[in-house]
């Protein structure tokens, strides 16, 4: 999907700074939440907040992409990360 997004703004020959991602919001643990669902592992896990971990570095609370302006760009929507994810998952 990143690939076809970049063909396409090299056609359109683009030109600034863009973000990609999928489309929606989706926290680490509703992603691993979706993925042993999807795999049907027998895995439990946990929530947590970032703060209950000791780490080096800061980590902001709110790290979302603004894909507005690359998404203007395209010649279709962004897909949703539960759609891609999907796709994925079903390769492994």
């Amino acid at each position: 999907e990143v690939a076809a997004a970049l063909c396409q703004c090299i056609k359109k020959q683009a030109r600034g700074l863009y973000h990609y991602a999928s489309a929606g919001y989706v926290s680490r643990y509703e992603m691993a939440r979706f993925i042993i669902e999807h795999l049907g592992l027998d895995v439990q896990v946990q929530p947590c907040r970032t703060s209950d971990f000791n780490s080096p570095a800061a980590r902001p609370l709110n790290s979302r992409f603004d894909c507005s302006k690359i998404e203007a760009l395209l010649d279709q929507p962004i897909k949703t990360w539960q759609a891609s994810l999907q796709r994925y998952l079903e390769t492994l």
